[in-house]
């Protein structure tokens, strides 16, 4: 146990070992600082007041597995200018769970559960090319959240529940992926907000609990697709004000009895649609074409019901 830190590794302190402890600290659990190559397992790394383990100032390859991170006021896990680190088969709660800020590149995380007690399971801004399989994210407001400059990161085999808020939020966030997953939330499944752009959908599914919210939304955004996936919601796809959003070969279930299956408005540019199945509510829409769009709306080999 420390005052502030319970472990302190300054720069240049690098292929350490710490096995089967227990560390704790009114601040930092455990706190690197331009430390590589250190190894963490089997053990309960807590920090009260800020985060259970820190890494900053270029603390790259480090691994932590089958230990258990925690904050009981703030971030489980925090990463800036860190890179190439490994977080696996680990327990991470925190009012975020996991936060991987500016320059926190290249960093896996998997076979985890995360779980965000009064803000996300994930939260991540100005992070790129992070590898995210096999994890739960759980959040009071939001399971997943890519910010501002987050780029090609990839969720696979995974699982998004935001309770009170959405699966799964892109703000300004670009070339991301997201496979093989369920996301679903007290708003909407997926929000894509202005400037989430070239962002897949693939292979998933995306519900909303919400009476008033679609299960995706693409909101001022650009060349975004949405593949052999299922979509379930009061309304289930909403696009507004977006450019070139690509839907084929998935699944989209309007519940609501007024619902659309898909709705293009606000200025929208440009749609294609294509080997999928669509279905509105008894008094909506199947495809719902809303007034001041432009382009070229492609859709072909779609089945309507």
């Amino acid at each position: 146990w420390g005052g502030d830190r319970g472990v302190y590794v300054d720069a240049g302190s690098d292929y350490n070992t710490l096995a089967q402890s227990t560390v704790s600290g009114a601040g930092y659990g455990l706190y690197l600082t331009g430390a590589d190559s250190n190894t963490v397992t089997d053990s309960f790394i807590t920090g009260a007041g800020t985060s259970g383990v820190w890494l900053t100032a270029g603390s790259d390859n480090n691994v932590i597995r089958l230990s258990t991170m925690s904050s009981t006021a703030g971030t489980a896990f925090f990463a800036t200018i860190a890179d190439s680190n490994t977080v696996t088969q680990s327990f991470l709660y925190g009012n975020t769970a996991l936060q991987l800020d500016s320059s926190a590149d290249y960093n896996t995380i998997s076979l985890s559960t995360m779980i965000g007690n009064t803000n996300y399971g994930l939260y991540a801004i100005g992070a790129s090319s992070n590898l995210l399989p096999q994890n739960y994210f759980w959040g009071s407001n939001g399971g997943a959240v890519l910010d501002s400059n987050s780029r090609y990161n990839a969720i696979r085999l995974s699982t998004m529940i935001g309770s009170a808020s959405n699966g799964l939020l892109a703000t300004a966030a670009d070339f991301n992926t997201v496979t093989q997953s369920v996301m679903r939330g007290g708003l909407s499944g997926v929000s894509m907000q202005t400037g989430a752009d070239f962002n897949l959908i693939f292979l998933s599914t995306a519900i909303s609990n919400s009476v008033g919210n679609p299960a995706i939304e693409i909101v001022n955004g650009s060349s975004n697709s949405i593949i052999r996936s299922y979509v379930q919601g009061s309304t289930a796809v909403y696009i507004s004000g977006s450019t070139g959003t690509n839907i084929g070969g998935s699944v989209l279930i309007a519940t609501n009895t007024a619902g659309t299956a898909l709705g293009l408005f606000d200025g929208s540019r440009s749609l294609t649609l294509s080997s999928s199945t669509l279905s509105g509510g008894a008094l909506g829409f199947g495809l719902q074409l809303g007034l001041g769009n432009s382009g070229l709306v492609r859709v072909s080999t779609n089945i309507f019901l």
